[in-house]
């Protein structure tokens, strides 16, 4: 499901028998999303300007080819949407109009009556048995590397936390993660040694008592959920879904065709930017994909074995080379150096600063070619998006929020450092400019600073290469001042690699 700017898209599935089905594509904006939203399964649905564009072919009810394809636009002014109750015992008021104009007149009486009956004696066990059994096609689904404000859309994903909470009003939440994207996530429980799942979460919020329900008492972490009819929405600028009434959850089987073939693609991912060394380690054949286990616990620990061993047999070179260079610059060298055991120690004392002295073992996103993303500079957005696409004029980069083409560019990572006490993942932002000693630019085309910023990361990969690293922590903007929301950013820090330096044997 996609949308225009500044419009929604909602698909729904609609039958007056039991043989076919009408899809209808409904675009409409903000103004009628609470019409949308409050949409239950059997309502009746009178439309008037409904335009079909495609006609059904041959096959049986499963065959997603014999759906009736039209479309209809609340902005067209002729439009007009009449829903009713589909129970026996409610009138024949209409639950919602958008037509000034409507009269119910005896014909209407008619429909609606023969369609109730129909609902209740045969549809509905007919059309929930259909959608029960339905299998889901896996490219209907919207990843969340690809999620944008103000969709309605259809994930597959893992659940790698959950709450319930009340305050005003009972919510459920849960964490959600597909292996798209480049970002560093734990699931919940995970102890500190445990290995970090690579790719974006997004969170999902539903007020619904139903689906709440089904949260507290089918959905637990480690499960995979197929979800449907869930809007992407920004609330204090993060992309969250939200979840109501017409949503539908569905818990997977882990050996389902459409789970494994979400674990393949995150296979490859990880295969594409750590090398064929990982062959050895990751499953490739069809029968192996049937354990899928190390996938998810052990990915940067592969590649943090392999790149280290390739490191040490790296053209011989002897590791104690690397032991004394001074490779950071602080302007605090009286500061004294705090573990990363200390660091998290100091969890009830944010916001703090710290100088820590570590190794890297990973930076994420794991392509180098996404360290910088584009700010909006359009007045009132302000917000950041990823670019990806060597191919695209930069003429043509748009804000996915807003859609304006005002931007610059700015740094975003991670580096993942440790110390002899344990790892910690730190944010570089704004101050990475200072940190690689260049301005960020469209790493798609600026070749030169891209093979700057790889010749410093590869050599901060190098045995026996250490660093001091000035970091403050925060709580996350619009979180919870929670433990797991802490994160911590790089600040006065500049590398001193050269080119020399680099090269140096």
């Amino acid at each position: 499901m996609s949308v225009e700017q500044n419009q929604f898209l909602y698909t729904a599935l609609g039958s007056d028998n039991d043989k076919d089905i009408l899809k209808v594509n409904i675009f409409f904006t903000v103004e009628h999303l609470d019409l949308i939203e409050s949409l239950e399964i059997g309502n009746i649905i009178r439309i008037q300007r409904l335009n079909v564009t495609g006609v059904p072919r041959s096959g049986d009810l499963s065959d997603e080819r014999k759906n009736i394809l039209s479309k209809v636009d609340f902005e067209h002014k002729n439009t007009s949407f009449v829903v009713f109750s589909s129970d026996m015992n409610s009138d024949y008021s209409p639950l919602i109009s958008t037509s000034e104009t409507y009269s119910f007149n005896a014909k209407d009486r008619e429909i609606i009556e023969r369609m109730r009956k129909d609902w209740n004696n045969t549809l509905r066990e007919t059309w929930e048995s259909y959608f029960k059994e339905k299998k889901i096609p896996i490219q209907s689904c919207t990843s969340i590397e690809n999620l944008k404000a103000n969709q309605f859309v259809c994930v597959l994903t893992k659940v790698i936390d959950k709450t319930i909470s009340i305050a005003s009003s009972k919510k459920a939440t849960l964490i959600l993660w597909d292996g798209t994207g480049d970002d560093m996530s734990f699931a919940a429980g995970s102890s500190e040694n445990e290995q970090p799942l690579i790719g974006n979460t997004i969170q999902c919020h539903t007020w619904n008592e139903e689906i709440i329900r089904q949260c507290e008492e089918d959905i637990n972490v480690g499960m995979w959920v197929y979800i449907c009819g869930a809007k992407t929405n920004i609330y204090q600028e993060i992309l969250e879904l939200k979840l109501f009434k017409t949503s539908a959850v569905r818990v997977m089987e882990e050996d389902s065709p459409q789970v494994k073939l979400v674990l393949k693609n995150y296979r490859e991912k990880i295969r594409a930017f750590a090398g064929n060394t990982l062959n050895d380690g990751i499953k490739g054949s069809d029968e192996e994909d049937e354990n899928e286990d190390n996938i998810l616990e052990t990915p940067l620990k592969k590649t943090r074995r392999n790149s280290t061993e390739e490191d040490e047999n790296e053209d011989n070179i002897d590791e104690t080379v690397y032991e004394n260079v001074i490779v950071t610059d602080t302007p605090y060298p009286h500061i004294p150096i705090t573990t990363i055991e200390d660091v998290k120690a100091a969890s009830n004392q944010v916001p703090n600063k710290f100088k820590i002295h570590v190794s890297l073992v990973q930076h994420i996103p794991l392509n180098i070619l996404d360290f910088t993303r584009i700010l909006c500079i359009n007045d009132g957005c302000g917000k950041t998006s990823q670019y990806r696409d060597e191919n695209v004029n930069p003429d043509l980069i748009t804000c996915l929020h807003c859609g304006s083409g005002s931007h610059v560019f700015i740094y975003l990572f991670k580096l993942i450092v440790k110390d002899q006490t344990g790892e910690l993942p730190i944010i570089f932002y704004y101050e990475a400019t200072k940190f690689l000693n260049l301005h960020p630019t469209n790493l798609y085309i600026d070749k030169k600073s891209l093979g700057h910023i790889e010749d410093k990361m590869n050599f901060l990969k190098k045995p026996r290469v250490s660093f001091d690293l000035c970091i403050q922590s925060y709580y996350e903007e619009g979180k919870e001042e929670t433990l797991e929301n802490i994160k911590y950013q790089a600040f006065d820090t500049k590398l001193l690699i050269s080119e020399k330096t680099n090269k140096k044997k």
